[in-house]
């Protein structure tokens, strides 16, 4: 299939973006200092790129980047787990019918 004038314009606009996107990223200096590997590749991530358009970008090996997304995912931390109430069958001289949800003081009239 030909490639069209369409096509080829297409694949100039993304050649473009491609170096934008790299000298931004290239270029950003948070402290002064610059990003790490790993905060690039969590960047380019979260804007959808997959771990090869990564690699292209950054010149590293597709491995690099699913390893350092591997280990990004193996670090976030996970949610808390909800405390759960713990109702005790046999109140404790400690507890009162508040801390038990218990109703100790029998059936009213």
């Amino acid at each position: 299939m030909p490639i069209t004038q369409t096509d080829s314009l297409l694949m100039d606009v993304v050649k473009r973006l491609e170096t934008v996107i790299v000298v931004l990223i290239e270029t950003a200096r948070p402290n002064g200092k610059p990003l790490p590997v790993k905060d690039k590749v969590r960047i380019l991530s979260s804007a959808g790129l997959r771990p090869t358009e990564i690699a292209s970008l950054l010149r590293i090996t597709p491995q690099n980047v699913s390893v350092v997304l591997y280990e990004l995912r193996k670090k976030k931390p996970s949610k808390p787990k909800p405390k759960l109430l713990q109702v005790s069958a046999h109140p404790t001289s400690e507890s009162t019918p508040q801390d038990t949800g218990v109703n100790t003081a029998g059936p009213t009239t």
